[in-house]
């Protein structure tokens, strides 16, 4: 693709703009008309203007910084604390999950299942691909697989009980990761467990049960490769995974898992803290107390800072954090 260039500017990228973007502006800007995000060229001949979700410049080809995962603050416009009506749609549409930051947009799943975007001066938000209400309470992961030809492609993963997808966030389009078999179930609905996806690059875990025993699921992005781990000792509950120093974590009410990512074996098995019990789900945390921090945490009961990983719980009847 190569951009027009016209008097005063270059024509905005996007293919659905007709607006004219002035050259010269280094790092993140907004079309004058369309409002969406740009980042520009790194080249000094070039400095062309490109989409958000570009890896290589449409100009000159040379490759785009990797900053774009970020969520740039300083590029909200001055009337950014203005109320904004984010799903004018449906006003019973519900939103399980906060907006996922990636490529200077904000992306979110609704309770009907549908995948938007939404940049900081939009002024609704524009639907990616309606999933429907199976995947609606999925945790909502973005990241980046291998592309056939160079570079990555930019892709949200969500899950239902029985399948896994990837969503193409440039193209819209939606594929198959993986199938459950017949007796198994993955675990992906929010308000049952505090049970979601991570990923470490080229792999994406999740949690599933067969019958009555838990195993961890490791799906490869860029092979038909599927990995299931027993948890032994798990089958009352389960909560994860989540991705920690090297390790994918998950936990029971007995134990802590740790999976080594280079080895692809469980590097620690361990016991809580005498008397320490994990929260699995929302009511547990309702009902132990209404001044546990869960909000800290965001939408699970365990967090990962750089300073370490976090799993809420109570010790008797008093809320505590169990710090790895």
């Amino acid at each position: 693709m190569k951009l027009l260039e016209v008097e005063n500017g270059i024509s905005c990228p996007y293919l659905d703009c007709s607006g004219t973007v002035p050259i010269g502006e280094q790092g993140i800007a907004f079309c004058p008309k369309c409002n969406q995000p740009l980042v520009s060229c790194v080249n000094s001949k070039c400095k062309a203007p490109n989409r958000a979700l570009a890896q290589y410049c449409h100009y000159c080809g040379k490759e785009l910084p990797k900053h774009r995962h970020e969520f740039i603050l300083s590029a909200l416009p001055k009337d950014a604390n203005r109320p904004k009506k984010v799903i004018p749609q449906n006003r019973d549409e519900k939103l399980w999950w906060g907006p996922v930051s990636y490529a200077f947009y904000l992306w979110f799943l609704t309770g009907t299942g549908t995948l938007y975007r939404m940049s900081v001066r939009d002024n609704a938000p524009m639907v990616i691909n309606g999933l429907g209400e199976k995947f609606s309470k999925s945790p909502l992961l973005i990241t980046e697989k291998k592309s056939s030809e160079k570079g990555t492609i930019p892709i949200a993963v969500v899950a239902s009980k029985v399948e896994v997808i990837t969503i193409n966030l440039v193209t819209g389009e939606r594929e198959t990761l993986h199938t459950a078999r017949e007796s198994e179930i993955f675990l992906a609905d929010v308000d049952e467990r505090f049970a979601g996806l991570c990923c470490d690059g080229d792999n994406v875990y999740l949690l599933a049960q067969d019958k009555r025993q838990f195993k961890l699921v490791r799906l490869s992005l860029n092979t038909n490769d599927v990995w299931s781990f027993d948890l032994p000792g798990s089958s009352e509950n389960i909560a994860g995974p989540f991705v920690y120093q090297g390790h994918v974590v998950c936990f029971s009410p007995a134990h802590l898992f740790a999976l080594d990512i280079d080895t692809v074996r469980f590097a620690v098995k361990q016991e809580w803290p005498e008397g320490f019990v994990p929260f699995f789900n929302r009511k547990e945390i309702t009902d132990a107390s209404n001044s546990c921090p869960r909000p800290a945490l965001g939408n699970f009961s365990y967090g990962v800072t750089t300073d370490g990983a976090y799993i809420l719980g109570r010790r008797h009847e008093t809320p505590e954090i169990a710090v790895l």
